[in-house]
């Protein structure tokens, strides 16, 4: 039987059960047609890499959601604003767990975007009025802070330990070459990784990082450490040598360029895995870590719950009334938070008095004791409220007005 081999093939081409090596065709596992090698690179399709994982009785791809170190990934969850302005050096959060930084005095805005009904949501970061300028020590960049309970299981600092491999959707307006980034969350060990990409096209990429055996890397629940993508950088964060870990805070691989050196230029990333090992999740399989909503929004609560009704009144918490001024409430958390949350609330609520038909205009609303499960709020009213009287903080009917509860790093 005569095979007519490609005439010019690629390493680790497969034809026929043969696979190029770059000299010669070898046959594929002792001259056994279909054979999974262990020993080379395969050009396998999806669904033959699926049958051979199911063939050793390795987990299927879809198992790994649970192995998934970030949380809102896909960025589906947006519990705050989704679009805001980033400017001054300080991260600003724009989806649930995913934060923007830009060190340079012109303001851009950082925002929630669905790039496909399918794919999913992505984050995107956009130079207004003004191109990104990058002196010495600016930079632009979209982060993830991972918490040290998540980032344990790596081992990372010590000898027991394991690589991440890392996928990702991403798109920018320019193209070149933007950064993969990983440091730890001291911010004195980091690893970046020159990725490059097109312009005007949605790209899936991947990349697998070696373990660092050194510098801290928490195993509670501070930060341990940070996934970020750099769109643009001046010489001090820029790290001498790329595909390495190096000890200092670097944001960008030599070679970095700037994707922001124009108005309206605009950088995306989303759909982000991040699994422990050194198999990236392949881009035909992505869409199987994307977690149920509900589920990806239970994680989130973890860090940040924002409280709020749709139409007609929603009672969030009850208690009882302190003196004619005052009532002491207890407000449930859905979700037991990472440290003690910070309480805030803007506009729209009321408390109702008397068998909860009352209301009562409200005047201040403070956080007397945050815990990691519960908040106990103080309201002070204008006055008309009976001790030990049953009393509920509701938001007004159709009000925007929102409470939030930030136990965020």
């Amino acid at each position: 039987m005569a095979y007519d081999f490609p005439a010019a093939p690629t390493v680790g081409q497969a034809y026929q059960g043969f696979v190029w090596d770059g000299e010669k065709w070898q046959g594929q596992g002792s001259g056994i047609q279909g054979a999974v090698r262990f020993d080379i690179a395969q050009g396998l399709t999806a669904p033959q890499q699926s049958q051979a994982r199911s063939n050793i009785r390795a987990a299927p791809f879809e198992a790994n959601t649970i192995n998934n170190l970030l949380v809102n990934g896909f960025m589906d969850v947006a519990q705050g604003p989704n679009s805001v302005q980033i400017t001054g050096g300080v991260g600003t959060y724009v989806v649930d767990q995913w934060m923007c930084a830009n060190t340079n005095a012109a303001a851009m805005t950082a925002s929630q975007h669905l790039f496909d009904p399918t794919l999913g949501r992505s984050v995107a970061v956009t130079s207004n009025n003004a191109a990104f300028t990058a002196g010495a020590g600016d930079a632009v960049y979209t982060l993830q802070p991972v918490e040290g309970l998540r980032w344990a299981k790596l081992g990372f600092g010590s000898t027991a330990i394991a690589s991440i491999a890392i996928g990702f959707w991403v798109y920018s307006t320019a193209g070149g070459t933007m950064t993969l980034n990983v440091r730890n969350g001291v911010a004195n060990r980091s690893y970046c990784v020159p990725i490059v990409i097109p312009a005007g096209a949605w790209t899936y990429r991947t990349a697998v990082i070696p373990p660092c055996t050194d510098g801290a890397w928490p195993t509670d629940n501070t930060m341990a450490a940070a996934v970020g993508f750099t769109w643009g950088c001046g010489s001090t964060y820029t790290a001498p040598t790329a595909n390495t870990w190096l000890t200092g805070n670097y944001l960008a691989a030599p070679g970095q360029t700037n994707m922001l050196n124009a108005v309206n230029a605009t950088c995306y990333v989303g759909g982000v895995t991040v699994l422990p090992g050194t198999v990236p999740m392949p881009q035909e399989q992505f869409l199987l870590m994307r977690r149920d909503p509900a589920e990806e929004l239970y994680l989130c609560q973890r860090y940040f719950e924002a409280a709020e009704s749709g139409n007609g009144y929603n009672v969030l918490a009850t208690g009882v009334s302190a003196n004619a001024n005052e009532a002491v409430l207890s407000f449930p958390l859905k979700v037991k938070k990472r440290v003690l949350p910070t309480f805030s609330w803007t506009g729209g609520f009321v408390l109702l008095k008397t068998g909860w038909t009352v209301q009562v205009p409200i005047a201040t609303l403070i956080a007397l004791y945050a815990g990691a499960d519960a908040v106990t709020l103080k309201i002070t009213t204008s006055g008309g409220q009976v001790l030990n009287d049953n009393v509920c903080l509701a938001q007004l009917n159709n009000a925007a007005g929102k409470i939030f509860f930030n136990a965020r790093m």
